[in-house]
């Protein structure tokens, strides 16, 4: 991969999780309590996300624009 196809791909691979942690969270405030509880699968997809998010790195590596 080229550097300049890194540079657009970059801020995509960082944004992706951070868009998705926020909708689902969005989700789990109205539900309270049970939005966290393990009838609901809102909290496995929350832990999933930010799973995602380590596994990508961190953000001030991901959106780096100097190489």
């Amino acid at each position: 991969m080229s550097i300049e196809q890194r540079r657009t791909v970059n801020p995509f691979k960082w944004w992706a999780p951070q868009a998705a942690f926020a909708e689902i969270n969005d989700a789990v405030v109205p539900h309270g309590y049970l939005g966290w509880s393990e009838e609901m699968p809102l909290q496995a997809m929350l832990r999933d996300v930010s799973g995602a998010q380590i596994g990508d790195g961190t953000p001030h590596v991901s959106t780096r624009r100097h190489w």
